[in-house]
């Protein structure tokens, strides 16, 4: 019997069975990155990208319609894409407001405001259209309906209401995931900081137990060694006398 194979104690079912700790572990035995598992996940989230991808196709149809419905004029209203809590650009509803000479630009993207900053720097000396951002609730009631407007107002509404609704579906989607980022995020943390824990502790009493193995191994050995050097001695003392064990005298099978 090799030293990796089960020994047994000899009839004693209460002390059961004790192995050695095995040199060579087996493949199935190891854990191993569930490519399964990451293939699926990997399926749901291009299936919930091109889902957006197609929700934005709309977008971008609808953002044609109010370039051709619209006048070129102060509160055209127009979709962008700019970058928001999600990696990437996300489309959002915005209006260009007239600035005539003297008054204050926005901010661009990024720049923060400088009250050391001399004011004539962040003015125009001519007339700038800016783009601001709409509030999301009540797309439709944020169009202008005065002036050259008043033409196509049924027609913008039509289309803002379409964007407002793509815009709902989409900011379902966007926020779902961003809470399941967040809640497997600190979910993972709270597991991470456990599972340190367990780890700890294991390192600390794995050794412990392995000697403990070791020993119950080494004590199980000696009485089968002291087991068979009995039957050998037996074996012997019988065939002196002109038996076998497990025949009859001289040797012969029955």
């Amino acid at each position: 019997m090799t030293p990796d194979e089960v020994l047994f104690n000899d009839g004693d079912e209460e002390e059961g069975v004790w192995i050695r700790p095995p040199k060579v572990v087996k493949e199935s035995d190891v854990p191993h990155l569930n490519d399964e598992l990451a293939a699926e996940l990997k399926g749901v989230v291009d299936d919930l990208v091109y889902h957006l991808f197609m929700i934005d196709s709309l977008l971008a149809r609808y953002k044609e319609g109010l370039a051709l419905l619209q006048p070129l004029a102060s509160g055209r209203i127009d979709i962008k894409y700019w970058g928001g809590y999600l990696p990437g650009r996300h489309p959002t509803a915005i209006a260009y407001r007239c600035l005539g000479p003297g008054r204050t630009l926005p901010l661009k993207k990024g720049e923060k405001k400088d009250r050391n900053q001399s004011l004539s720097k962040r003015t125009s000396n001519k007339l700038v259209y800016a783009p601001f951002r709409l509030k999301r609730e009540n797309l439709v009631k944020q169009a202008k309906r005065s002036g050259k407007f008043r033409e196509s107002l049924p027609q913008v509404k039509f289309v803002l209401g379409d964007v407002d609704k793509l815009q709902d579906m989409r900011a379902t989607v966007v926020e779902n995931l961003r809470r399941f980022r967040i809640s497997l995020t600190v979910a993972m943390d709270r597991q991470n900081k456990t599972m340190q824990e367990m780890s700890d502790e294991l390192a600390r009493v794995m050794p412990r137990w392995r000697e403990f193995a070791e020993a119950r191994y080494d004590e199980l050995s000696d009485r089968r060694r002291d087991h068979i050097e009995l039957l050998e001695q037996e074996e012997k003392r019988q065939a002196r006398r002109g038996y076998t064990i497990g025949g009859r005298p001289g040797g012969g099978k029955g």
